[in-house]
């Protein structure tokens, strides 16, 4: 069977397993996060890798700019605003609610640039800070003592 070279993922920066060639997504053995090659300059051949999410935001974003100009362009009243704003939210909330399930599974997570791995993504992603962790709780009080 043919394939494409081993790529690296755009997300952890790992490399990944080989990309067989017809298939368009790829799963990350490391982080997990689905991938999407598509063909970003036909006459080359020259392929793109972006995180499902990346895509999804994508997506969500045309949504939205759409349906203002749209609402903007056709004169509805401004009541048909409100499901060019709940559809890209839905989209866009999702999206996060994937991402951050699969950040407190692997442990890896991205911000931007920065790419943290082990326990402050798990903690990050259970709405806590990094730097503080619950260590015993009183049974008096009934909450948590917290150490920073």
């Amino acid at each position: 069977m043919i394939s494409l070279p081993r790529p690296t993922c755009p997300y952890c920066g790992e490399d990944m397993r080989r990309w067989p060639l017809g298939q368009h997504t790829l799963t990350c053995d490391t982080c997990r996060r689905p991938i999407v090659r598509y063909l970003s300059s036909p006459t080359r051949r020259i392929f793109r890798l972006r995180p499902l999410y990346a895509v999804i935001h994508i997506i969500g974003l045309a949504i939205l700019v759409i349906g203002f100009a749209t609402v903007w362009l056709a004169g509805f009243p401004p009541r048909a605003i409100i499901p060019v704003i709940a559809v890209p939210m839905v989209i866009f909330a999702a999206s996060g609610i994937a991402d951050g399930w699969l950040s407190w599974r692997t442990g890896i997570d991205r911000a931007g640039q920065k790419l943290r791995k082990g326990g402050a993504p798990r903690s990050l992603d259970l709405g806590a800070s990094p730097s503080v962790s619950p260590v015993s709780s009183s049974r008096r009080s009934g909450c948590w003592r917290l150490i920073q």
